[in-house]
């Protein structure tokens, strides 16, 4: 008899949210996925990294920050909420990488924030005695981070050489908007080893929508990544894993050209011999006081259930996050090594919504969204595909390899809950796996069932 898993999460999360970022809230730019002003459209995000040509920073060297001068440039400052918003955001990515970034209030800056119509930056360092200025427009607050990324040398996931393989995108956009949308030839991209896969999560993602007037411009080939793309309320393990490589970072240790990390990590970018596992940012799997991996197999026994309620769905330790969510416990499901999982969602409390293929929810994800990790890797540090809306439940899906991985994130005060079901499939005839073995090698004190 097949194990089969009974997974019941209930969430009643009643904390209110903090009134200091209420202001944020109602406004966001095109890849938070709210509507933009058809000019600041047109104006955000112009200037993208060809990642051969830029210049990294100084290693040696803190980043200091401020903001526009008044008088100087005839520009409103930020306000005080707003600053404090960009303080949380960078020290995120300071406290996650291996250059100090800190704010000046005077002298000398190396970027300094500016009140302009639009979201934009330039890209890489700038040279020596020289500024970089990031302009925020009205709604930019949660694009902060991925304008900063750009600064620091990171382009546009959706213009990645290999991203034929993962989306569609349309041809009218790639020519209207070629800094966000136009493929880098192979001489023009800087190829990491190993590779960083393509995530749909980065925070260096557009939105499927952004610059299409209403009409779909990034069709992923699996449909059900609409809502994850353009997901931008904090960079994703990816994008963190792209910036340490790019600059290098733990490479003062002696240790840096022998150390391995497993399950997809990277040195620790400030802690020699440490892995990027143990940092605050990587809530997804390899924390073992959050994580449990339960392993399917296809023994006779009696039906495994478990069940998970409120207590268990909190705010993770120390998690590099926008402080308006609280995300789910993850957990993790294996099946035995050339097997694929079986997925039925029995029941989804969630609000209703625009189901239909091409939009999958995708505008009710910013307040409650369950997280379903499934690639042909079996990599639990990319992205999953987002449920988002209550009509989805009855939906079904095969894992892409024989491992899943399951999350999500809530709006806090928000009320939600999932059940589902997961087996080991059994194929019909004589099909064979499609996709290489997956095989996740957990670290000594994780639960495994």
């Amino acid at each position: 008899m097949k194990v089969l898993i009974h997974t019941v999460l209930s969430l009643f999360l009643l904390v209110s949210s903090d009134d200091s970022f209420n202001e944020f809230t109602d406004v966001s730019t095109t890849e938070t996925g709210s509507k933009l002003d058809e000019s600041e459209l047109l104006l955000r995000d112009r200037r993208a990294v060809l990642y051969t040509t830029v210049t990294l920073w100084p290693k040696n060297e803190t980043i200091k920050y401020g903001y526009v001068d008044v008088a100087q440039y005839c520009k409103n400052l930020t306000s005080v909420s707003e600053r404090d918003w960009i303080r949380n955001r960078l020290s995120q990515i300071s406290e996650n990488f291996c250059i100090k970034i800190e704010e000046k209030s005077s002298g000398f800056r190396d970027i300094l924030f500016n009140r302009s119509s639009g979201c934009s930056s330039l890209a890489g360092y700038p040279g020596s005695a020289k500024t970089n200025v990031i302009s925020l427009g009205s709604g930019c607050h949660n694009a902060i981070q991925h304008e900063f990324f750009h600064t620091l040398g990171l382009g546009h996931t959706q213009r990645r050489n290999d991203r034929d393989n993962y989306v569609n995108v349309s041809e009218s956009v790639e020519n209207a908007v070629p800094a966000g949308f136009a493929k880098l030839y192979p001489h023009h991209e800087l190829h990491l080893t190993p590779p960083v896969s393509y995530d749909f999560k980065s925070i260096m993602h557009y939105g499927a929508y952004d610059f299409g007037g209403g009409e779909i411009v990034i069709t992923p080939k699996d449909l059900d990544y609409i809502p994850t793309m353009g997901w931008s309320i904090a960079p994703a393990f990816s994008d963190y894993k792209q910036l340490n490589m790019l600059y290098k970072c733990g490479d003062h240790c002696p240790q840096y050209a022998a150390l391995k990390c497993e399950n997809g990590g990277y040195p620790h970018p400030k802690v020699c011999g440490k892995p990027s596992s143990d940092i605050s940012l990587y809530f997804h799997f390899q924390n073992s006081d959050v994580s449990v991996m339960t392993s399917l197999s296809e023994a006779d026994g009696n039906p495994h259930v478990q069940e998970f309620f409120s207590d268990e769905t909190r705010t993770l330790p120390n998690m590099t996050f926008n402080p308006g969510y609280d995300q789910i416990r993850p957990y993790a499901f294996m099946a035995p090594a050339g097997k694929q999982l079986l997925v039925k969602i029995k029941e989804l409390e969630l609000p209703q919504g625009d189901n239909s293929p091409k939009k999958r929810c995708k505008d009710l994800c910013w307040t409650a969204n369950f997280e379903f990790i499934d690639n042909e890797e079996g990599d639990l540090t990319m992205g999953g595909k987002f449920f988002c809306c209550g009509n989805r439940q009855g939906e079904s899906f095969i894992t892409k390899s024989n491992i899943l991985g399951f999350t999500g994130t809530i709006w806090k005060g928000e009320k939600a809950r999932i059940m589902f079901t997961v087996e080991v499939n059994e194929p019909r005839g004589n099909a064979t796996h499609p996709y290489p073995d997956s095989v996740w090698a957990f670290p000594d004190g994780h639960i495994v069932e």
